[in-house]
């Protein structure tokens, strides 16, 4: 049995500033690395993949007085503000049809609540679904709800909720944080991170019967004394790729969706994490750190399902560019 540990304040505080996620754990970081010196070097171009990859991809960019929601070609092309405010826009996820998107929405600054809106993808029509500290929407793959995690209590709990708002249900119970829901491809359970087990792991919560069960319907995934996060399901259901620092550096995992086989696909000196699969299985975009003197900030970089033919999207700005999401 392993002891609860406390998620120290200052770390929820830093990650609600700068991180992908909200006032969640920190990014997953091992003790033992440590952090790297800042050196300016000479870039060495990433390869282009020779298989065919398209799509477009939504992602969360900073500049320096806000973040919000972009779309950008899978080859670099067609940068795109989809919402352009002052505030904190975050986590953006498609609908099924991609016509819209879900995102995180927090004004004025990034320490006041969040709350949840939709827009459409040409960034007209937005509405504010909820107003009272929710984060990270998922859109289910049937189109008929949202997922997200909320503060409004005690601490952060998986809830779901139809697409107009209506119909908030509370998924889980639990002392621990519960983070980062995501669907499965038949929109039946959810995937998210939880540190009910003493660390952040990741669980799988059976919803067929429209959320009564909760979070007393769970199966565990992952086992270890290192932080596991971001998990997210393949388009056949068959896998779940995710980010940890088991190997003592964030990176790309992939595993069987029964959590069997866990297979490292990413090995970088710098942290990746935020992975998202494309419509057709064969590709993963995630975001990874870059240095850009005098700063650090995350770039979206894809790569085929066994980590080869990475290519980077976004080239080395000064902005933070993160939460990617593949359009359907």
């Amino acid at each position: 049995m392993k002891t609860y540990k406390t998620i120290p304040v200052f770390i929820i505080i830093l990650t609600l500033l700068a991180g992908c996620s909200s006032p969640q754990p920190a990014p997953l970081q091992s003790a033992d690395t440590p952090i790297p010196t800042i050196v300016q070097t000479e870039e060495t171009p990433l390869p282009t993949p020779t298989d065919t990859v398209n799509g477009m991809i939504a992602f969360a960019r900073d500049t320096s007085t806000q973040r919000d929601i972009y779309l950008i070609n899978v080859d670099g092309s067609g940068l795109t503000a989809v919402t352009d405010d002052a505030g904190w826009d975050n986590w953006p996820s498609w609908s099924p049809d991609g016509s819209k998107l879900a995102f995180t929405c927090r004004r004025p600054t990034p320490s006041s609540g969040g709350g949840i809106c939709t827009i459409n993808a040409d960034g007209s029509e937005r509405k504010q679904l909820t107003n009272t500290n929710e984060w990270e929407p998922s859109w289910s793959p049937d189109g008929k709800h949202i997922s997200y995690a909320s503060l409004s209590g005690q601490n952060s709990e998986i809830y779901m909720m139809e697409t107009d708002g209506s119909n908030q249900i509370q998924l889980t119970h639990s002392p621990a944080e519960d983070w980062q829901a995501t669907w499965s491809p038949d929109s039946q359970r959810i995937l998210f991170t939880s540190a009910r087990d003493g660390d952040w792991e990741i669980y799988i919560m059976d919803v067929s019967d429209g959320g009564k069960m909760g979070d007393k319907a769970l199966t565990q995934l992952t086992e270890n004394d290192i932080q596991d996060g971001f998990p997210a399901w393949s388009p056949d259901g068959t896998k779940i790729v995710f980010s940890s620092v088991r190997d003592g550096n964030e990176e790309i995992y992939l595993m069987n969706a029964d959590g069997s086989d866990p297979q490292r696909l990413t090995n970088n000196d710098m942290e990746d994490s935020f992975p998202r699969w494309s419509p057709d299985g064969k590709w993963i975009v995630f975001a990874t750190l870059a240095i850009v003197p005098p700063i650090l900030s995350y770039d979206i970089t894809v790569m085929s399902v066994d980590g080869s033919q990475q290519m980077q999207i976004t080239q080395g700005t000064s902005e933070n560019e993160e939460c990617p999401n593949w359009s359907p």
